[in-house]
């Protein structure tokens, strides 16, 4: 049996997509993992509810498959199997929906998916008592950082969002489930994991007994290899304190980056959100990390054109990016997401509006980003090697502050060549950044892998 995958949305959705593979590939019914462009007899779609257009892209992927190969079967699972499993099952090019919770044991339903007859659908109800499944990975589709997913669902309520409803109430993966997960991804040559989660902030608290992400760090950074580093994902600002930031900014396994995604520079526009944090607060919050190391990177989340957000809103915004040092900008047009309360709304924002927000916004983005690299010209960095290579043959190295930095593998240093054999994906090394050209900071390895450990 050839099962093939594709994912849609989230770092979480990846870590999710390879959790399936390997228990088709070692589960109760065996099967052969194969790319989604290959023939195989089950084609499974990982999905994504965040937008409307996420939902319409998985629609699109099964007819297509379907199209290809009318003789597969087509499957899909996850957030939109969870939320619209009715708008599913009108779809005769699926031939099976999985919630949330079953897609965890999608080996157990792939006999019954092939031979059973007509469409297969499994959407439990999400119960406040549900612990988190176990799940484990020992690859990541061939990308150099793997994410580990550590806590699950969110016990938010924030208006334009339906992740909550989607993958329930927060429950967290039990610490030393997560140290044996990242031993494991290190024997199989990784040196960065990812933290993960829906909700990060809130690792721990259903636990018994309780414990936080900070708790989390200590153990990991004591029970790994030291050749190991690790990052956090998304996190909400309300749940970042002063020791967290002070560990990830003074201990060198811990990447110097947090993405805070603020959403909005107004008061007015976060209090009807239901976000748990006021803008002084952000702005505290981003001053404190910066004094602490101005090269830190920071990451920040940003929905245009919400309801109710008028010219007084935005201006207010834009005045406080302008003050923020914020690094690296991921910016949003909102767009009414049918099931969430922000669809209901009134003083609906015109399109052409939002997007000439979103315009000043993202060139703002780019103004911020230029200069933090320009400010790491001349440092010395720790990296990973990731995959990819420009067209002069030099390497992407995502540094452990978020910045990509592009050089050679065979690079010289002061005349010393470093020709260490193990500089290759995956490795974790040490560049010195010479220039910025381009919009690019372009460097040369001073260390390579084997000296980094």
């Amino acid at each position: 049996m050839r099962v093939a995958f594709t994912t849609l949305g989230c770092r979480l959705n990846q870590f999710e997509t390879q959790a399936m593979a390997h228990r088709v590939r070692r589960g109760s019914t065996r099967g052969d993992v194969v790319s989604w462009d290959q023939d195989a007899e089950i084609y499974v779609i990982n999905s994504c509810t965040v937008t409307a257009r996420a939902e319409q892209k998985c629609r699109q992927l099964a007819r297509s498959a379907k199209r290809q190969r009318p003789g597969a079967k087509v499957v899909v699972v996850g957030c939109y199997s969870q939320l619209g499993r009715d708008r599913l099952q009108q779809m005769g090019e699926v031939d099976a929906i999985l919630g949330n919770e079953e897609k965890r044991r999608l080996d157990e339903y792939l006999t019954q998916i092939l031979e059973g007859p007509g469409r297969l659908t499994a959407v439990g109800r999400l119960s406040p008592q549900l612990p988190m499944a176990a799940e484990w990975i020992d690859d990541f589709g061939g990308l150099a950082r793997p994410t580990i997913k550590v806590q699950e669902g969110c016990n938010m309520r924030c208006r334009f969002c339906a992740i909550w409803k989607a993958r329930g109430r927060s429950r967290s993966r039990p610490p030393r489930d997560v140290v044996e997960q990242a031993k494991h991804l290190a024997d199989a040559g990784f040196h960065e994991l990812v933290l993960g989660g829906v909700h990060l902030g809130h690792y721990g608290r259903d636990l018994e007994p309780a414990t936080d992400l900070h708790a989390l760090l200590e153990m990991l950074l004591e029970n790994t290899p030291v050749s190991l580093r690790f990052r956090l994902s998304s996190i909400d600002p309300s749940e970042v304190d002063r020791r967290l930031v002070r560990l990830l900014a003074a201990e060198p396994r811990l990447c110097r980056y947090l993405h805070l995604p603020l959403q909005s520079g107004s008061n007015d526009i976060l209090r009807s959100m239901r976000r748990a944090y006021g803008v002084e607060y952000y702005e505290a919050l981003v001053n404190d990390i910066v004094s602490l190391d101005p090269a830190f990177g920071l990451g920040v989340d940003l929905i245009v054109g919400y309801p109710g957000e008028g010219e007084r809103q935005f201006e207010e915004g834009l005045a406080l990016l302008e003050r923020l040092p914020l690094s690296f900008y991921h910016v949003f047009r909102y767009s009414d997401r049918p099931g969430t309360a922000s669809s209901q709304l009134p003083d609906k924002v015109p399109g052409r509006v939002a997007q000439e927000r979103s315009q000043r916004l993202r060139e703002l983005g780019r103004r911020k980003r230029e200069q933090f690299l320009g400010g790491l010209v001349g440092q010395r960095l720790d990296g990973i090697v990731e995959s990819s290579t420009d067209e002069e043959g030099r390497a992407e190295i995502m540094a452990d502050n978020y910045a990509s930095v592009w050089a050679s593998l065979c690079a010289s240093a002061g005349g010393s060549a470093v020709s260490d054999r193990t500089v290759v994906e995956r490795s974790r090394v040490r560049v010195e950044v010479v220039e910025k050209s381009a919009g690019r900071l372009l460097g040369e390895i001073v260390l390579g892998a084997k000296a980094m450990v």
